[in-house]
């Protein structure tokens, strides 16, 4: 009889503690200021934990980083796990995010002259990316002829279409301008006007 009478309140207080742990059970959860876990190189991210089920003040311990705030802005250089701790007057919990860093692309450019005469015309090419975009003028493709009148710095901003990830390089072509003729005597002009020609530089 005894035994039975023990087994039935340890039933009883198995139940009781089951039912009351349920009750006062919480679950801590991390949401996002996106949609995505992945970032690309350099941009931050916010992450803000919640928590259901818990009563009273709450305290919040994240790492690595040891904040201990709701909500917190990270930009990590590498895939790094999160972990964010609560504790209530009643429970404590805990759970994790994985914010994964994306490689930005790494472009090359180039010119088939990097300094030319005014009014002449080069190619610039770039590579590294899928999609482009150059300034000064707003145009795209890999590849882009210009006759720049002045010494010009020109920027690409290259984007990877699988990743959405950007990263921009500049070159400068350099313009000279060719010399005036020199007047040799009354009659003759120096012929050397041209600003490829060393000795027509002035």
């Amino acid at each position: 009889m005894n035994s039975r009478k023990s087994k039935f309140l340890l039933l009883f207080w198995t139940l009781i503690f089951l039912n009351f742990s349920e009750v006062f059970a919480c679950t801590v959860t991390i949401t996002k200021n996106q949609t995505s876990d992945s970032i690309c190189l350099g941009q931050s991210i916010g992450l803000t934990a919640n928590i259901t089920g818990a009563t009273g003040a709450l305290s919040y311990q994240w790492t690595p980083g040891n904040a201990n705030t709701q909500t917190i802005n990270v930009n990590p250089t590498s895939t790094t796990l999160y972990k964010v701790k609560i504790t209530s007057s009643n429970c404590t919990d805990s759970t994790t995010i994985t914010i994964s860093v994306l490689a930005l692309p790494s472009l090359n450019i180039s010119a088939t002259n990097d300094t030319i005469c005014q009014g002449s015309t080069t190619t610039l090419n770039i590579s590294g990316a899928n999609n482009y975009l150059w300034t000064p003028g707003n145009i795209t493709g890999s590849s882009i002829i210009v006759t720049p009148q002045v010494t010009t710095t020109y920027s690409v901003l290259g984007t990877n279409s699988t990743t959405n990830c950007s990263n921009s390089i500049n070159k400068t072509i350099v313009v000279k301008t060719a010399p005036v003729p020199q007047l040799i005597d009354s009659n003759t002009f120096n012929q050397f006007n041209n600003c490829n020609n060393s000795t027509g530089l002035p």
